[in-house]
């Protein structure tokens, strides 16, 4: 039975084609949004610090609240008293247990302190595989299983469908 007989019109019926339409959009529009952020990041200096694109629900981090006054000391902003001692107390912890702040967006967390990695770490956090604006490996995993998932569902044999979810 066609769409037509089964009163459906030409914009009720969704084909493969408009699935993947729908995933290129999604695709651009993500890009550029993405794009965006990273301009505004790169906006800031000390961005050095927080080389990573971080996720929204890691955000409210200590760890990244640290990163961020951090990087504000070093542009010479003036910090209350309680911050320069919270900041000289971090940094010192991290220098005599050897460790630095890394990011991984898959963890529940987010942040995690690693050991030093001697001649390749040498600030406070864990130096990246990619440099903020060359890569993204949280949104790589995401676009990456979203066009997986689209392209299963393009070349998947499907049912008719069925107006009525029976």
């Amino acid at each position: 039975m066609s769409a037509v007989e089964r009163g459906l019109r030409d914009d009720d019926v969704r084909t493969p084609e408009d699935d993947v339409d729908a995933l290129i959009e999604q695709l651009l529009h993500h890009a550029d949004t993405h794009r965006a952020d990273m301009h505004h990041a790169d906006a800031h200096r000390g961005r050095h610090l927080v080389p990573w694109h971080v996720l929204p629900e890691h955000r409210l981090s200590t760890d990244l609240a640290l990163l961020h006054l951090e990087a504000a000391r070093r542009d010479g902003a003036t910090l209350p008293p309680e911050d320069v001692r919270r900041l000289a107390t971090w940094r010192h912890r991290l220098e005599v247990a050897d460790l630095v702040l890394d990011y991984d967006p898959s963890t529940e967390d987010g942040f995690r302190y690693v050991p030093r990695r001697h001649g390749v770490d040498v600030d406070l956090v864990r130096a990246p595989g990619h440099r903020r604006h060359d890569a993204d490996p949280a949104l790589d995993r995401v676009v990456e299983d979203l066009v997986d998932e689209t392209i299963a569902r393009v070349l998947a044999p499907s049912a008719p469908a069925d107006p009525l979810g029976v």
